[in-house]
């Protein structure tokens, strides 16, 4: 068994990950089970599969969709495209814009870094944001240096929902091999952000729906 280990920033350019990890590979010696541990990497995987595959393993999925998936708009019009029922969504250009969409929706409203690499080089909230009122979201907007890539998300009140999750593993040909279902009991900040507490669950309508 060999480790490697090669810190990283996540500013590097593309090729140059590219070198490092075939020299990782041919140093490994076999075709190794690459395991993307955030979406930056997932994507990064994804998109240089055909060059990375001569010494590691991935999955054979489309190269545009992983992007797609850890994108919150790409998501959200995914879930659209499917008729997957999905919170109402919206990308603003402009702090202009971002105020004329809150006051559609109504406060309040969830703010969230919308796409892999944004959040590291143009953050627009460190975390998911619940904003209450216009002035909690004055306050943010005034502090961004420009205009970043942020999604605004219809709030759904907790006290009327459940967080559920689903993994899906698929074959070659698409079809679904395995599927585990999940319920989320506490979230790290509170009601909007990643699983703190959670344990599998059977749930035959999402499995459905993933199908």
């Amino acid at each position: 068994f060999k480790r490697f280990l090669w810190p990283t920033s996540g500013a590097e350019d593309p090729q140059e990950l590219v070198a490092g990890m075939l020299a990782i590979g041919a140093r490994i010696g076999a075709r190794a089970v690459l395991l993307p541990t955030d979406d930056e990497a997932a994507l990064f995987a994804a998109e240089h599969a055909d060059i990375l595959s001569e010494h590691f393993l991935l999955p054979n999925v489309a190269g545009d969709l992983p992007r797609r998936l850890a994108s919150k708009r790409g998501l959200a019009e995914l879930c659209a495209d499917v008729g997957v029922p999905a919170p109402a969504s919206a990308r603003p250009k402009s702090v202009a814009e971002l105020f004329e969409i809150v006051g559609t929706m109504g406060f309040p409203v969830v703010l969230k870094n919308d796409a892999a690499w944004e959040r590291l080089s143009n953050p627009a909230v460190w975390c998911t944001t619940i904003v209450r009122d216009a002035p909690e979201l004055e306050r943010l907007a005034s502090s961004w240096p420009s205009m970043p890539g942020v999604l605004v998300q219809e709030y759904l009140p907790h006290e009327q929902t459940e967080d559920w999750t689903v993994h899906v593993y698929c074959g070659r040909e698409a079809d679904c091999v395995l599927a585990f279902t999940g319920v989320k009991l506490r979230s790290f900040p509170p009601y909007a952000g990643v699983t703190a507490v959670g344990f599998s669950a059977a749930n035959e309508e999402l499995r459905e729906l993933e199908a």
